[in-house]
């Protein structure tokens, strides 16, 4: 281009004498001066254009590879927000820490220590028939059993979740109906892990497992476990926010890496819409 016009600049020069016709020669010099010096700005200004154009090029691929770089990782993601009106109705039931508590109670006094001291105080063992041990508990009172009990070496608490269940009516019925050949000991075997005992206590009917319950003595020897009376909830402004944002990177040629933050929040909560004051207050 520069050349182009240099050219074209200098076939003006060699014309001008023929159209400037009687163009004095002083005239002549400062035209062909005034002349030069615009070629010469001209061609510093198309210096500079070619200069920054590749300054520009340059800068382009630089970040080409950048974007190459960027266009390995994938952002996406979605946020959803409801608002809700909740009424519901919570049941009369058992927690399910009371129900652990209570089970623990009773194979913490049914142990097999507690058994064979508590047979001995009534000159029994394992392998003495059941026959004799429902007898035995038709003609003594519960407040016998428990004073024989604790005189083996049980707790109270021990000797009264003992009771709670030897003096049910149901488990009277159960002791007295198992078939002829029955130990003693086949009978305090249920008290030797949890399965055992809650297999034994599904053959009560739900009325006396409650009686139970209610008679042992419970957390720091207090009164036994009743269950948590039904309760209405009502939440007629329940808020929901939910946000997730997903990534994607190539990270290599054979690695692709890809995972996803996830958050969940109700309005007015500080993790979530658990009611924090039932079960103890573990929600």
């Amino acid at each position: 281009m520069v050349k182009k016009i240099s050219t074209l600049a200098l076939a003006a020069l060699l014309a001008w004498p023929a159209a400037a016709g009687a163009t004095s020669q002083a005239d002549l010099e400062a035209q062909v001066e005034k002349l030069t010096k615009e070629l010469g700005a001209l061609q510093k200004e198309m210096a500079d254009l070619k200069q920054n154009t590749s300054d520009k090029v340059d800068a382009l691929n630089e970040k080409s590879e950048k974007w190459d770089e960027a266009s390995r990782i994938q952002l996406s993601g979605d946020f959803r927000t409801r608002l809700d009106d909740l009424s519901a109705r919570s049941e009369s039931a058992y927690t399910a820490l009371d129900v652990a508590r209570g089970v623990t109670d009773v194979l913490n006094a049914g142990t097999p220590t507690n058994i064979n001291n508590l047979l001995g105080a009534f000159g029994m063992s394992t392998a003495t028939p059941l026959a004799n041990l429902a007898g035995a508990l038709r003609v003594t009172p519960e407040a016998n059993f428990i004073a024989a009990a604790t005189g083996a070496g049980l707790t109270s608490k021990q000797a009264n979740n003992l009771a709670a269940i030897f003096y049910n009516n149901s488990v009277g019925t159960m002791l007295n109906g198992m078939p002829a050949g029955t130990t003693v000991g086949d009978v305090t075997a249920y008290f030797g892990n949890t399965q055992s005992l809650v297999s034994f206590m599904k053959n009560i009917p739900a009325a006396d497992r409650k009686a139970i319950f209610a008679g042992l003595t419970g957390m720091n020897n207090g009164l036994g476990y009743t269950p948590t009376a039904a309760t209405d909830f009502k939440n007629d402004t329940m808020w929901t926010n939910r946000l997730r944002v997903n990534m994607r990177v190539k990270a290599t040629e054979d690695i692709e890496f890809k995972g996803r933050l996830a958050m969940y929040k109700s309005w007015g909560m500080e993790n979530n819409p658990v009611d924090s004051q039932l079960n103890a207050g573990n929600g």
